[in-house]
């Protein structure tokens, strides 16, 4: 806005583009016409929206690829300067994509700031299970996982709702599932169009 006249010089638009990776079809999409100013939000509750949405996107993956966490040989063969990921199995890539996800969002919300690789290293031992652990470690690391979903959930207020909204279309859309009898991706209830 012109602080002489009050025009308008700049218009930023009114919804926002998404690109995503379909594992389904192995394909970049763009998702369009995202509106997400239907909600009245603080900055606190978008903010928690955005890291909620990316948290419990993570852990729907990691309901899928969890066990690949224990799996000694490609956390070994990950870490191979320059071939590393020409090594590791489809599902382990899967498996680091959705850890570093939701370590990100977490860590990012917590601090604000740059991550410090010793931090996101504590935060995968803390929510991320470790060749070695046991299946009650295992138990124990997906319910802080589900812990630190639901207070951002609670944080982001009514946009915790339109995150898991939009998680449950772009499920179905990957899935081509358009039935209304799917699960839905947390324990709230979603807006319903």
């Amino acid at each position: 806005i012109e602080r002489n006249t009050g025009k308008v010089v700049f218009s930023a638009p009114t919804t926002a583009t998404m690109t995503r990776f379909n594992p389904a079809t192995g394909q970049y999409e763009t998702i369009s016409n995202i509106d997400p100013s239907m909600l009245d939000l603080t900055e606190g509750e978008g903010t928690s929206t955005i890291y909620s949405g990316r948290m419990q996107q993570a852990q729907n993956i990691l309901g899928l690829v969890e066990r690949e966490g224990t799996d000694f040989a490609q956390k070994i063969a990950q870490n191979i300067p320059l071939v590393g990921n020409y090594l590791t199995t489809e599902e382990y890539k899967s498996y680091d994509q959705a850890k570093r996800n939701f370590v990100n969002a977490v860590l990012r919300r917590e601090s604000g700031a740059a991550i410090a690789p010793s931090e996101f290293d504590s935060a995968e031992k803390q929510y991320f299970p470790q060749p070695g652990d046991t299946e009650t470690i295992i138990a124990q690391k997906r319910a802080n996982r589900e812990l630190a979903i639901r207070l951002m959930e609670a944080s982001a207020g009514q946009g915790a709702n339109y995150a898991n909204q939009q998680l449950e279309l772009m499920q179905k859309q990957i899935t081509g599932n358009n039935s209304s009898n799917t699960e839905p991706t947390s324990n709230k209830n979603t807006i319903v169009d």
